[in-house]
């Protein structure tokens, strides 16, 4: 990876990280000071966790496809996946402002007119078309480039078919179930490429567990589809939803904890030191387990975030030629978060307050030291 490619990654990290940053100072805000008037601190706090989300994931997948396909991702990408983002994440107040009964007339209105049926779909589409070429064009082809086209493809499809229905007929089971599938499949090829570069271990190992939690997720999801179809276990079958849904997690929990038993074992007979990113370990650990025991479902969102964290906690020493750094405060805010989403889950009032404190401590973390002090230590 060239110079220029890490520079465009690391603007799609330091966004994601912005973004982050003022999502959970108004989050604190709003938890711990403000009292009347907040929806605008809830739409606020949505915009900025929202660009927040759709950075890292870009970002990350450009990563995973650069050190996979050893390809580099260009600036126009970029500035596209800036547009797109701005207008997923403003496509519901777009809507209200082109749904008025007397709307203004001029190039704003007719553009927001125009792509507002496709906010939706030119995010993953710009996102594809960069996979794609990375698979293409890549000196490398690699089977975690598949798989994070696959879900790419998939949720593109069903975008394109929502667009085609316009709203009408909609199953709204059906879609989440085929986003949960889509969003398993997403956290499946980052948890592996999270295995590969942080404790190398054997490949057949690897793809013997990812088929087992594959074809889980694919049993998981036509028992939660057949529990909810008519005359079939419609009434009875519901009390066991939550479990059938969270098996894929508690597979991914187990494959996370027996990779890294094993690549234990082997440093101890090898004499070969562990990976020193103890809080990209931390994160990678946290997302299957928490979605998988603490938190309710449908939450399978809040494992690919912290799948996400994990990832930049990786990959921004990485990216600016530092050893890892601010373990300690970034162990510190995992804990934090988790904390704060333990007492938000037992409908604490000041759990959310928790969290986002978690949330600033976590970028407060990731923000890298300056050369001066690294030069001193």
């Amino acid at each position: 990876m060239n110079e220029r490619s890490k520079g465009i990654i690391l603007k799609f990290f330091h966004t994601a990280l912005a973004s982050s940053a003022v999502g959970a100072l108004f989050g604190v805000y709003d938890v711990f000071f403000h009292q009347e008037n907040v929806k605008y601190l809830y739409d606020i706090k949505l915009l900025a966790f929202s660009f927040a989300g759709l950075f890292a994931l870009a970002g990350g997948l450009y990563y995973i496809m650069a050190e996979e396909c050893e390809y580099n991702p260009s600036e126009l990408g970029f500035i596209v996946t800036v547009f797109a983002s701005l207008l997923f994440v403003s496509e519901p107040y777009m809507g209200s402002y082109a749904l008025m009964q007397n709307p203004p007339k001029g190039i704003i209105p007719f553009l927001i007119k125009l792509l507002l049926p496709i906010s939706r779909i030119l995010y993953l589409i710009v996102l594809l078309r960069n996979i794609a070429s990375a698979i293409i064009n890549g000196k490398r082809q690699t089977y975690i480039g598949l798989m994070i086209i696959a879900p790419l493809m998939g949720m593109s499809g069903l975008c394109l078919a929502l667009f085609r229905e316009g709203g009408s007929s909609v199953n709204t089971e059906m879609i989440f179930l085929w986003s949960s599938a889509m969003n398993t499949l997403m956290m499946l090829a980052i948890l592996t490429f999270l295995l590969l570069q942080m404790t190398k271990i054997d490949l057949r190992y690897l793809v013997f567990w990812l088929c087992g939690i594959l074809g889980l997720t694919i049993f998981c999801g036509l028992l939660h589809f057949a529990m909810l179809s008519e005359g079939v276990l419609k009434d009875s079958g519901t009390a066991f939803l939550p479990w059938i849904d969270r098996l894929p997690y508690i597979a991914m929990a187990l494959f996370v904890l027996q990779t890294l038993r094993q690549t234990v074992r082997h440093t101890l007979r090898t004499k070969k030191r562990l990976s020193a990113n103890v809080a990209a370990t931390l994160w990678l650990l946290g997302g299957p387990i928490v979605t998988a025991i603490l938190v309710p479902l449908p939450s399978s969102f809040v494992a690919s975030s912290m799948l996400l964290v994990a990832l930049i906690t990786y990959a921004l020493p990485i990216l600016q030629g530092r050893p890892p750094y601010k373990q300690l405060i970034n162990s510190i805010g995992f804990l934090v978060c988790i904390g704060g989403g333990l007492f938000t889950a037992l409908d604490r009032s000041w759990g959310q307050g928790v969290l986002f404190a978690g949330i600033l401590l976590v970028v407060l973390a990731l923000v890298p030291p300056s050369p001066l002090r690294s030069h001193r230590a």
